[in-house]
């Protein structure tokens, strides 16, 4: 029986574990599916039966030009099929490949490759990142920990692989350990310097065949020095960048430096894959397979992957791709290896085996849940309305040491600010100043207030309520009452405070706070490295969104600006559409920093700001510590004259 995707939901992104909560039973695939997408599910369903015909009771699967490697994506293709249908035979089927896996590894926890007649007497890094892979996620679906023992031993059989890999090897036998090994260690929380060291040395390598002037990798070293870059060269470097995207929220973690580096390339790279990809949406391989069906297969994990990054639109690519895999499937459910060919074989197709799958779970859960329940038209106007144009701290006191409420007024409104995020920390008369001074005032100039609350990490305790954020919550959101423009609460530097904000505090926060005033929103400031699928999962259906502080992670400084566009892209593919994500710009030092933020740094990064809120990528823009002692100030002029430009559009 063939479960619909009634109820997806899309937790973390480690190597593509979709947790799933599945529920319903309905005939075919979804009845909201296109009748392309029912095809293509029907034509994986052809195509696992067909699998089924080359089973082998001691290798898996009969031995043929590949093996072990189609071991590896088969299990990977039926751990996808169980997610999508929650059949227990897909579930069955992963088990039986792990343990297969196991039985034919060598004593060293290494795997030789079977060339079509004989297995090869050289190990092969690229068996162990999958087998490392196909054993982590056994042992997730059964919590056996022989299956993590197996992860473990063979992750740490690859440092030697590496070292001693020849120096004409194909450079994706460098980038793919690079992933997993990143993969592991934040899959288990291991701190193992002997991986994180390999990984290094991996990435080095693998990078080697880089041009960041063309945006070209090039297959291996003899591609490189004679500058010869094909179609074959093409889709291996398409496969490296879905690996990338693949376990980016592991390699944003484990090796910051390279994650920014290569999100950055990103779009460069593609611009070049895309020149060789040939009108069926394949790409050439050899002359043998000039036009390569099993390409398409990593065609469509790329853009779907890539377009869920960076929120850009590929279906035109994919759905070419698509309607190529249904033409030239075979009647027994096999795929032809080329264009105008009647030759099948097991593994012209593992690499659409394990495409397909991904595919529809992902579109199936942006369909059912897409982290959002509007439509898009709605979502636009939603973000029109709601648009932050904001400035926090950095009040201006009278000689007695209280706020300033009359001239900080006035600065902001000559800045062209909608919202000030008012901070209670610097004086016990804080709390008092924003109740009676600043908030009615304030409401008459129309300028929304968001309260800016330290948590435990940041002593000393705000007065009067201290560390009680429920009798926080309880008094702010009775002045809200008094005053609409009183819109939101947020919590500085949250993701160091998690053990003390638990999912469960802020649930008690939150309920507090739509019990006085359901339109209060919650934020947390949240830094880049924080912002993973795991704080989602844990925090997404609490908050109303994130203030997200731009700071140039991993380095932390106020003097670059390239990566602020990449960085906010990648917090809204995480954080999903239903989350606000308000940019907030230092416009003071950093205590890390060594350079102080400047006018020109301002210019650049508000300006990339107010382009992404624009574009519906960021909900808003907070300056940070903006200096507004005097108007005259080259900072504060700078910020004066983008906000007043943009208010005017």
């Amino acid at each position: 029986m063939r479960r619909t995707l009634c109820s997806l939901s899309y937790c973390s992104t480690i190597a593509l574990v979709i947790v799933l909560v599945l529920t319903g039973v309905c005939d075919g695939y979804s009845r909201s599916s296109s009748e392309l997408d029912n095809k293509l599910f029907d034509s994986l369903l052809r195509y696992e039966k067909y699998v089924r015909t080359n089973e082998d009771p001691k290798y898996g699967y009969k031995l043929s030009q590949g093996y072990p490697m189609y071991l590896y994506t088969f299990g990977m293709m039926h751990y996808r099929l169980y997610l999508l249908t929650e059949d227990e035979y897909y579930k069955n089927k992963v088990i039986n490949i792990a343990d297969t896996a196991e039985s034919i590894r060598n004593a060293d926890w290494t795997w030789y490759f079977y060339d079509g007649s004989k297995f090869t007497q050289d190990p092969v890094s690229l068996y162990n990142c999958q087998f490392t892979e196909l054993f982590l996620y056994t042992y997730k679906l059964t919590d056996d920990k022989k299956y993590m023992d197996f992860a473990r031993k063979t992750i740490y059989a690859l440092p030697e692989l590496l070292y001693f890999i020849g120096s004409t090897a194909a450079y994706n036998y460098f980038f793919y350990p690079f992933t997993m090994i990143a993969e592991y260690l934040y899959s288990t929380g291991e701190n193992s310097a002997e991986l994180k060291e390999a990984g290094e040395y991996a990435y080095y390598m693998a990078m080697q065949g880089y041009n960041p002037n063309t945006k070209k990798w090039y297959y291996s070293p003899a591609e490189y020095i004679r500058g010869f870059y094909d179609g074959h060269s093409a889709n291996y470097q398409l496969g490296e960048m879905a690996s990338f995207l693949e376990h980016q929220d592991a390699i944003r973690a484990i090796f910051p430096e390279e994650y920014n580096y290569f999100l950055n390339e990103l779009p460069g790279m593609l611009d070049v894959v895309k020149r060789y990809q040939l009108p069926s949406g394949a790409y050439y391989y050899n002359n043998d397979a000039p036009d390569c069906t099993e390409t398409i297969g990593g065609v469509i994990s790329f853009y779907t992957l890539y377009d869920r990054t960076f929120k850009t639109n590929h279906d035109d690519i994919i759905k070419r791709c698509i309607e190529t895999i249904l033409s030239r499937q075979a009647p027994n459910g096999a795929y032809y290896k080329t264009a105008g060919s009647d030759v099948a074989e097991i593994w012209y197709g593992d690499g659409i085996g394990l495409a397909i799958p991904l595919y529809l779970l992902m579109k199936e859960n942006g369909k059912k849940e897409d982290k959002v329940s509007e439509k898009p038209e709605a979502i636009k106007e939603r973000k029109s309305r709601e648009i932050i144009l904001g400035d926090y701290d950095a009040e201006l006191r009278d000689t007695s040491g209280r706020v300033d409420s009359v001239t900080l007024i006035k600065r902001l409104k000559s800045l062209g600010v909608n919202t000030y995020a008012y901070l209670i920390w610097h004086s016990p008369d804080d709390w008092e100043d924003l109740c009676q001074s600043f908030m009615p005032l304030a409401q008459d100039e129309d300028i929304n207030v968001i309260v800016y609350m330290v948590p435990p990490s940041e002593p000393p305790s705000p007065k009067p309520y201290e560390y009680d954020y429920i009798e926080w919550a309880q008094a702010i959101g009775k002045l809200s009452r008094r005053y609409p423009g009183l819109i939101g609460i947020a919590i500085d530097d949250f993701n160091y405070n998690t053990s003390f904000f638990t999912p469960s505090y802020l649930k008690e926060i939150k309920k507090t706070i739509n019990n006085i005033n359901p339109s209060l929103r919650l934020f947390t400031v949240s830094y880049y490295r924080d912002i993973t699928d795991t704080f989602l999962a844990q925090y997404g259906e609490i908050i109303d969104g994130v203030i997200f502080p731009f700071r140039n992670e991993p380095r932390v400084d106020t003097v670059t600006t390239s990566t602020l566009d990449p960085q906010v892209r990648s917090v809204r593919a995480t954080l999903g559409d239903k989350l606000s994500v308000i940019i907030m710009i230092y416009a003071s030092k950093l205590s890390s920093a060594t350079i102080p933020p400047d006018a020109r740094y301002l210019r650049e990064t508000i300006s990339t700001s107010l382009e992404l809120i624009e574009e519906g990528i960021a909900d808003g823009i907070i300056t940070y510590c903006l200096p507004k002692v005097s108007e005259e100030d080259e900072m504060f002029k700078t910020v004066k004259e983008l906000f007043s430009s943009f208010n005017k559009r």
